[in-house]
């Protein structure tokens, strides 16, 4: 599969010109970047934002990262990788921390 087959799968649009409508870029810039395997890093961030899609996934399914490489990107837990107990010791946490700041409300 090539470059422009990859992002026209991973956005769900059928052509060029139609992702290039989405991207509110020229037709011409996004075939010409497609077609000399340059995407710019700005198009790139457009794509994923404008379709949810994860860049890291995208830059593997294009080749520029391996999934090793693509492993390190993903080195931070999402809060779904933690137990209650930790995120009710991290509320604590917080919560201790903000109530020394907090101004004292007097009634």
């Amino acid at each position: 599969m090539d470059t422009t087959d990859i992002i026209l799968r991973a956005t769900g649009l059928r052509s060029v010109r139609a992702l290039a409508q989405e991207l509110n870029i020229p037709p011409a810039t996004l075939n010409r970047q497609l077609r000399e395997n340059s995407v710019q890093l700005s198009t790139m961030l457009a794509i994923c934002r404008r379709f949810d899609v994860d860049l890291v996934e995208l830059l593997v399914m294009l080749g520029h990262l391996d999934v090793q490489e693509a492993g390190r990107f993903r080195t931070s837990r999402g809060l779904e990788s933690y137990s209650e107990l930790e995120l009710a010791g991290e509320m604590y946490r917080r919560a201790a921390t903000n109530a020394s700041v907090m101004p004292r409300v007097h009634h």
